[in-house]
């Protein structure tokens, strides 16, 4: 089989996507959209810091797919439910799925300016 994609290649572009730029107003949106999680009513544990990094990254990707040096709130929520679903259980009592509670969130938490 061969490779589609060298290791360099993939380094390279692993640096493009750390290079693009997250503004502190963006970072702390990722923060307060975890932390809606641990104090939605319907999951009881939210998501841990670990995932706001990781919504962060993919955040990154999605912008350096889309050809822009920066995350905007756009690219956050086209991906946090892929990136932070996975990772909740709501409670027995809740009627919603993990995604739709996110999408929830995503509606509340205020986005920044």
């Amino acid at each position: 089989m061969e490779a589609v994609l060298s290791a360099a290649r993939l380094r390279e572009m692993q640096d493009h996507v750390r290079r693009v730029e997250v503004a502190r107003p963006t970072r702390e949106y990722m923060v307060r959209l975890a932390g809606a999680t641990r104090s939605h009513p319907q999951l009881p544990l939210g998501v841990s810091p670990r995932a706001a990094v990781h919504l962060q990254r993919a955040s990154q990707a999605l912008a350096a797919l889309v050809g822009d040096e920066f995350v905007a709130p756009e690219h956050i929520k086209a991906v946090a439910v892929q990136v932070l679903a996975h990772r909740l259980a709501p409670s027995s009592s809740s009627s919603k799925t993990a995604g739709e509670i996110i999408q929830e969130i995503l509606q509340t938490v205020p986005v920044p300016a």
